[in-house]
């Protein structure tokens, strides 16, 4: 507003000016031609006498005349100016405005964006704060948590030494080399656990018994592969129990019919853990092939729950069943005890009892289990190893299957050449 009235007042003075010089020029004129004609009235008696001074005076009056057209001239171009002058300030006067109003717009823009950032600033403020104490609170629960970690760390350590040393008496308890080189020679068993200690266990014990026909004493080798049901410490658990009770049948009752072990073993679960109370019951059981060795008589007496025997004889691999009456489940009219069956063995037969851990194996290109089939393939291609042999190459099969898939189950095979 204050620019605009400046420029007013200039284009006042401007015009001022011009009207004032215009005043002052007519008032000039007037005065020349007032003087003019003083002379000429008073020339006028004597005009007739003066006649040259006349044309001498109407020669200055035609000269004046054309310097008023020049001044008159130059008086309409400064006009013309003037006015090209004041229509350029007016131009420039409404591209000042407009600039003036785009920076007032901007201005507002740039007032709302400082109190959009000053909204923002206190909104930030507040989540820092909030954040700041999420933080405090975040690091009191680390260390809560990192307190908790150490004991846990503690008690697992403290547990899972307990289990290795659990592992020290599950192992005590397994027939030594010893002894299973002594009974059978010709034999191995490939052990593998899936955790420290293991479900699976494998039994051999001997017992002496009279000869009915000649009354001397003849030696059985007593032989099994059990597999109890679950792994790890609950598994342990059972094999120790199921270790128990063979020992039991052997050594307190002089059970050497491996059918007739079977239905003590059956028995001992189900009076020890099925029907202890009301309230505790335990479904847990074992899967196991049971083999009595006559080694006189050329003789195999076997019964089994679940897991089968294989004999492979010469370029065949001859398959024999077990019963599928879970160990513990009550006899009824339909199932009175296990069965019991011989086979007639021959030199150079090999006897293989197993768990079901190798065949649940996940593994190979489709990660699917290794099953019996390929076990039963397996077996046939050891023949002409020695039995040292035939362990490592199954244990060196099932590395390969498994690649980096973790270990399912426990594992156990035995295998006895006659």
């Amino acid at each position: 507003m204050n620019l605009l009235n400046n420029d007013i007042i200039f284009l006042i003075i401007i015009a001022v000016t011009v009207l004032f010089f215009i005043f002052y020029q007519k008032t000039f004129i007037k005065r020349r031609f007032k003087k003019a004609a003083v002379k000429m009235a008073a020339e006028y008696q004597v005009i007739e006498n003066t006649k040259k001074e006349l044309e001498t005076v109407r020669n200055a009056l035609s000269k004046e005349k054309e310097n008023l057209n020049v001044e008159k001239k130059k008086g309409e171009e400064k006009n013309r100016k003037t006015w090209q002058m004041s229509e350029a300030i007016y131009k420039e006067k409404a591209i000042i405005a407009s600039e003036n109003e785009k920076l007032l717009k901007e201005k507002e823009k740039l007032l709302k964006e400082k109190e959009n950032l000053e909204n923002e600033k206190k909104k930030f403020e507040v989540k820092n704060k909030k954040l700041w104490s999420q933080s405090i609170a975040i690091f009191k629960e680390k260390d809560k948590i990192e307190a908790l970690k150490k004991d846990i760390e503690e008690k697992h350590h403290n547990v899972t030494e307990s289990i290795r040393y659990a592992k020290r008496i599950q192992e005590a308890i397994l027939p030594p080399s010893e002894l299973m080189k002594n009974l059978l020679p010709d034999s191995f068993v490939l052990y593998k656990p899936k955790d420290i200690v293991s479900g699976d266990f494998y039994w051999i014990e001997t017992s002496r018994v009279k000869k009915p026909e000649s009354g001397k004493e003849k030696e059985i080798v007593l032989f099994s592969v059990v597999d109890c049901t679950g792994h790890g410490v609950p598994g342990a658990f059972m094999s120790i129990f199921g270790y128990n009770l063979l020992n039991q049948a052997i050594d307190e009752h002089n059970l050497t019919k491996p059918s007739e072990i079977l239905d003590f073993l059956s028995h001992g679960v189900m009076k020890k853990l099925r029907l202890h109370s009301e309230e505790i019951i335990v479904t847990d059981g074992m899967d196991l092939m049971l083999c009595a060795y006559h080694r006189d008589e050329m003789k195999l007496e076997y019964a089994g729950v679940h897991n089968p025997l294989y004999l492979v004889r010469g370029e065949e691999l001859i398959p024999f069943k077990a019963d599928q009456h879970a160990i513990g489940d009550p006899y009824e009219d339909e199932f009175t005890g296990y069965s019991n069956y011989e086979i007639d063995l021959q030199k150079g037969d090999i006897i293989y009892i197993f768990s079901d851990g190798y065949c649940d194996q996940f593994g190979g290109p489709q990660r699917r289990k290794f099953m019996s089939k390929n076990l039963r393939d397996t077996l046939l291609g050891l023949k002409g190893l020695t039995m040292e042999s035939q362990k490592a190459k199954l244990d060196l099969i099932l590395n390969d299957w498994k690649g980096e898939i973790e270990q399912v189950d426990d594992i156990t095979i035995m295998g006895i050449k006659i």
